[in-house]
């Protein structure tokens, strides 16, 4: 059955991806064809470049300390921009067609900016769920107060709000060598998928020897033995991370599975990992050597390497086919 629906999906598919790749004529008519060549022109192109690096600017002066009359100017920007690229997509689905637009990924990329700016545009001012539309409402007068409104705020507006910040990726129509990269790293996503599952699984597996090892119950129960022995200086001075610092829980600690898992994708990371190992010695000196020099050696030194090693092959074998296509 899981067979017969795979080959169904991939039929599906082929006759999806032949229905696009068809050979069309675009909209013909003098308005179509005006269109074609406006947005075609090189002045077109770099009008909305501008537009973009101006967007781009106006996104790192926002900040929660802005005055109500900036916030006001940003989001009436922020409405000028969504117009423009608006504009932009409509032009060019009236110059090519929806299936010859469709057909080139930026062009897919940019209309699922441009949706989703939209729909900031309609939760923000809908519902006043913005936080900062609510706080320039009480700034002209229309709500009670600044501190009423921006509670008002909700979190999917927010979300819709991060978004404006990938429309600096939209230079990647002009920039060539960055539309290079990213072909070259999505034509490889099936060989980093199966890496970073192979880098989940060792996070596992050195999760659960952490929490057995440095864990709560694993130091509790050594304690008890010891005690149980008579020999209290084999007794740890502190039974877990969460008590090195008079009982402050620090993050990184191996108590759950969860916050082993974590603190061992931190020892990955490289981030603060020699706290963490001089803590954890505290704990359970023998062991926690050989957990950390393995760990660090594995997962620093072989697969963050193999991940860039996949990486810059990607992009030395698209280099040689763009370097075959030039010949």
């Amino acid at each position: 059955a899981c067979f017969r629906l795979r080959a169904a999906a991939g039929a599906a598919w082929s006759r999806v991806a032949a229905f696009f790749n068809r050979e069309r004529e675009p909209p013909q008519g003098c308005c179509c064809g005006a269109t074609r060549r406006l947005v075609t022109h090189a002045a077109f192109d770099y009008a909305i470049i501008g537009l973009i690096v101006i967007n781009t600017v106006l996104l790192c002066v926002d900040s929660p300390q802005a005055s109500p009359e900036l916030k006001l100017a940003l989001e009436a920007a922020n409405l000028f921009f969504t117009l423009a690229f608006t504009v932009e997509m409509v032009l060019k689905l009236a110059a090519f067609g929806v299936i010859l637009y469709l057909r080139e990924p930026m062009n897919v990329f940019d209309a699922v900016i441009v949706v989703a700016s939209l729909l900031e545009v309609v939760v923000t001012y809908s519902a006043g769920a913005n936080a900062d539309s609510a706080v320039v409402r009480a700034a002209i007068g229309t709500s009670a107060s600044a501190d009423q409104a921006a509670s008002s705020s909700g979190g999917v507006a927010i979300v819709f709000r991060v978004l404006r910040t990938v429309r600096v990726f939209k230079l990647a129509r002009k920039w060539t060598a960055l539309q290079r990269v990213i072909r070259q790293i999505t034509g490889h996503v099936s060989s980093i998928a199966y890496l970073l599952l192979i880098m989940l699984l060792f996070v596992f597996i050195y999760g659960v020897a952490g929490k057995q090892l440095f864990g709560r119950g694993a130091l509790e129960e050594a304690a008890a033995l010891a005690m149980a022995a008579g020999d209290a200086g084999a007794v740890p001075a502190a039974l877990s991370l969460s008590e090195l610092r008079g009982n402050q829980y620090p993050r990184p600690n191996f108590d759950t599975l969860g916050d082993a898992m974590l603190t061992a994708f931190q020892v990955l990371t490289g981030d603060t990992w020699t706290t963490i190992f001089f803590n954890t010695l505290r704990l359970n000196a023998t062991f926690g050597y050989v957990w950390f020099i393995s760990w660090v050696l594995l997962g620093n030194f072989i697969l963050l390497n193999l991940f860039v090693a996949i990486l810059l092959e990607g992009i030395e074998q698209g280099d040689e086919d763009d370097d075959d296509d030039d010949d």
